[in-house]
């Protein structure tokens, strides 16, 4: 289930928001003066890492810890990868870096193997060949509509 935290902690770690653009953002609003003022203390005082952190230990304490269930892996790999596909498109990082990201976010999860050689291999054609001969838009198009509804539906952009 996507919620407010769930939201802000993709968003955050895919870097379609940074600590920085996040005040600015509509889902700004949405969260409460706590959620709010534990991000103001945690960005000022250690940045990204530290408000992921404070962001959890708040909704532990007001709603418990979550219950993912079985599909957490999948919708949450399949998420990022779409959210930072669509970082990628803001410009917040260019073609390899956004491979090498993909890579690494669905090897830390259980997802299928050769998947993710398919980062890497287009990762190693974006570098011999160029950005334009990564067709990356057809790579993460099994993920931008879960992660087009999120940023629609939480106010990300």
């Amino acid at each position: 289930m996507l919620d407010v935290y769930t939201a802000l902690d993709v968003a955050l770690r895919s870097q379609y928001l940074t600590t920085f653009t996040l005040p600015a953002a509509p889902i700004w609003g949405q969260m409460t003066a706590e959620l709010r003022s534990a991000f103001v203390v945690a960005l000022a005082s250690g940045g990204r890492k530290t408000a992921l952190a404070a962001m959890w230990s708040i909704r532990e304490l007001r709603h418990g810890k979550p219950y993912w269930g079985d599909g957490r892996d999948t919708f949450h790999v399949r998420l990022k990868l779409g959210m930072l596909y669509l970082a990628h498109l803001k410009g917040n990082f260019g073609a390899d870096e956004l491979l090498s990201h993909a890579f690494h976010t669905a090897d830390s999860y259980v997802w299928d193997k050769p998947q993710q050689r398919d980062f890497l291999d287009r990762r190693r054609e974006v570098n011999r060949v160029g950005p334009d001969a990564g067709n990356l838009a057809a790579l993460f198009a099994p993920y931008l509509d879960a992660a087009t509804q999120c940023v629609e539906e939480w106010g990300l952009a």
